[in-house]
């Protein structure tokens, strides 16, 4: 009995799925393909990658072909432009750089001011980097005035578990020195 249910959940639910998945006359007719390709411009283009930006587009415009209707490429576009603008801003920009993640390839052609302000996030990061170093620096002197002081096992432990967590954090600190160093060298003009 509990098998057959299952079964009948089963069965009930793959064709309730593939009833949502099914593209008619009706869901082509009420597409609004500026609004599609907004979406997807204020969402970045998926993130900057303007290469995919077609792919909602070529889906529906596929379905809705094969049912004797063809999308609105222009309106999609245009859309996408007016939402890649709400997306490119200097806001965004700054946020992105100080972040230490890579421009988005269309703002950066697109938009020439969203560089600008791309740089004075990852200058921003470069600027913290003076008193992180002293940060870390002052733990290291500190971790060797414990080392010296230790004398239980439990002490030493601690001294060995705060090393190696300074250590750690000074690996992350190069890391991120270098990302800073890449990001300016590549788009500091």
């Amino acid at each position: 009995m509990k098998r057959s249910i299952s079964l009948a959940i089963l069965i009930a639910t793959t064709l309730l799925l593939s009833a949502c998945a099914t593209v008619t006359k009706e869901t082509c007719n009420e597409i609004d393909w500026y609004q599609m390709g907004y979406d997807f411009g204020f969402d970045g283009g998926h993130n900057g990658d303007i290469s995919t930006s077609f792919s909602s587009f070529q889906y529906y415009d596929t379905r809705c072909s094969e049912l004797g209707m063809k999308g609105d490429l222009e309106a999609f576009e245009k859309g996408k432009k007016d939402g890649l603008a709400r997306f490119c801003t200097s806001d965004r920009a700054s946020r992105h750089g100080a972040k230490l993640i890579d421009p988005s390839s269309y703002c950066k052609n697109n938009f020439p001011e969203y560089m600008g302000f791309y740089i004075q996030g990852v200058k921003s990061q470069k600027d913290g980097l003076k008193n992180e170093f002293s940060n870390l620096t002052r733990s290291e002197f500190n971790i060797s005035s414990w080392a010296r002081d230790a004398k239980t096992p439990e002490e030493k432990a601690k001294v060995e578990k705060a090393k190696s967590e300074n250590r750690e954090a000074m690996r992350k600190f190069e890391a991120k020195k270098r990302r800073i160093d890449e990001l300016l060298n590549t788009y500091q003009k």
